[in-house]
């Protein structure tokens, strides 16, 4: 029996710079090389990679290690503001379409931004929210359907409702006549008009969800401000927030005003 070794080598590339005491920028890249062409194909593929890493993994990312990617990307303040305006998914969306750059570009533009850590958003994909790296949460707009909203005609004045609506500018009630076949989401990046019409704002419940005094609700769209935003969810503790119950618990929009018995005294 003949024996025949065959050598490869790899060249490793890292580097890295730090966005806080709590955050790392690393690069790396993974060239393999061989001067027997027997082996060529046997090697594995040359790869790059750029993430955002906790610090205290820097020496097992420098000691070749697996280290976890974390999701916190760049966004600008136009970016930021379409989450605020248009949502999360769009939010997101818009940031996957802007990947296509090289490991390496993006490490090196990060390197150069002033003030990086001001721009770095955590993403919560779950959950559909966004924080800063102070774990601040970043508004987002939020849909409070039907089901969200819990407004029946059973339990709140609806026209009360709409009156108190007229004051927040944040609020838009909606009409979902006026993107069927979409969600609202779709419906805004394609710059549609959600805001029901005169007379449209009162929504009738499909009858699978309907019972005694629950056939109306009204349907609205949240803009919050990121004073309002943050005011309401406070700071990440480490546990899922809904964003929802959140709101409708702590009576954020005033509801409570138009429940059905609350005293007179309290007229719009």
């Amino acid at each position: 029996m003949k024996n025949k070794t065959l050598n490869a080598t790899v060249d490793v590339h890292q580097d890295h710079f730090l966005i806080n005491e709590q955050y790392a920028v690393v690069y790396q890249k993974r060239i393999w090389s061989t001067d027997n062409p027997d082996l060529w194909e046997l090697l594995p593929k040359s790869t790059s990679e750029c993430k955002v890493i906790e610090s205290a993994h820097l020496d097992d990312f420098y000691n070749d290690k697996t280290v976890k990617g974390l999701y916190i990307e760049y966004a600008t303040c136009e970016e930021l503001e379409m989450a605020r305006t248009q949502g999360f998914v769009n939010f997101w969306n818009h940031m996957l379409n802007q990947s296509s750059k090289s490991p390496q570009k993006k490490f090196e533009e990060l390197k150069s931004i002033e003030n990086l850590e001001d721009h770095m958003v955590i993403i919560d994909t779950g959950a559909h929210q966004l924080r800063d790296l102070n774990n601040q949460y970043l508004p987002v707009a939020t849909y409070f359907s039907y089901i969200e909203s819990a407004l029946r005609e059973g339990t709140h004045d609806l026209e009360k409702v709409l009156r108190l609506f007229q004051f927040r500018s944040d609020i838009t009630v909606v009409d979902e006549a006026k993107f069927k076949n979409k969600n609202i989401f779709e419906a805004l990046a394609q710059g549609c008009d959600v805001a029901a019409s005169s007379k449209q704002e009162i929504f009738d419940i499909p009858h699978y969800n309907c019972d005694e005094d629950s056939t109306l609700s009204v349907q609205f769209l949240w803009v919050p401000s990121k004073e309002d935003f943050q005011h309401m969810m406070g700071a990440y503790e480490g546990k899922y927030k809904s964003i929802h119950t959140t709101a409708i618990r702590s009576d954020v929009f005033g509801l409570s005003l138009c429940e059905k018995g609350r005293s007179l005294k309290h007229t719009m």
